[in-house]
């Protein structure tokens, strides 16, 4: 894809271009909480603002996709109950002896919390 991008994080400014698969990898150093993307040509920028470490509570769906996502489940974070949250909720539950349901019952809640941390 090689897309332009422009990531500022305080004062601090990197910038490079989209890999094959248009993704940035970017190591950010502790303690930002925001940063600004820039991606795309000078004449034709999107603009986001970044929330870093910003996770949904793991009470709603979003929050249990975001911690399946970041222990390398394969699961979109949508909001909305699809076959890929149940499957990723299954192997969750599989690789961590918990009761297959694919649903993110009372068990499978406190285990994503205490495996990611949050």
């Amino acid at each position: 894809m090689n897309v332009p991008w422009t990531l500022k994080l305080g004062i601090q400014e990197y910038q490079g271009k989209t890999d094959n698969d248009g993704h940035v990898n970017v190591s950010i150093p502790p303690g930002y909480s925001q940063a600004q993307m820039r991606v795309g040509p000078e004449n034709d920028t999107e603009e986001f603002i970044l929330r870093l470490g910003y996770l949904d509570p793991v009470e709603l769906l979003r929050g249990i996709q975001q911690r399946l996502r970041n222990l390398g489940y394969h699961c979109p974070i949508t909001g909305e109950f699809e076959e890929t949250t149940r499957k990723a909720l299954c192997s969750f539950q599989i690789q961590n002896n918990l009761k297959v349901s694919g649903e993110a019952d009372r068990n499978t809640v406190s285990a994503l919390k205490r495996l990611h941390g949050a």
